[in-house]
């Protein structure tokens, strides 16, 4: 699959973990550098975007061949900064068309 094979976009992913903060609230703090992820980026339609429960925000669909983020992560594409929408679902039917589709959604 040349889309797969020669990816139009890049991303950059930003781990972060939470961490217990000073009065034992929950804090997300990055960890290590931003990961370098090269993909394609798709639109999602107004009927995925439902189906999906994503309602009222602009949300988009990433497929990768490999992807290291979770959903505390932080994705920088195009410009501007995405959260992951659960977790990465990878789609294994085949070694040739083996992939990760993430969905995101713009901060």
């Amino acid at each position: 699959m040349s889309l797969l094979t020669k990816p139009r976009h890049k991303a950059l992913v930003q781990k972060r973990k939470k961490l217990a903060g000073s009065i034992g609230q929950d804090e997300l703090v990055n960890e290590g550098d931003p990961i370098l992820v090269r993909g394609n980026r798709h639109p999602l339609s107004s009927d995925e975007i439902v189906s999906f429960g994503l309602r009222d925000f602009v949300t988009t669909s990433f497929h990768c061949l490999s992807w290291p983020g979770d959903p505390l992560c932080i994705v920088t594409l195009d410009g501007d900064e995405w959260d992951q929408v659960g977790e990465a679902q990878l789609y294994d039917m085949s070694p040739t068309t083996r992939h990760y589709e993430v969905v995101l959604r713009k901060r």
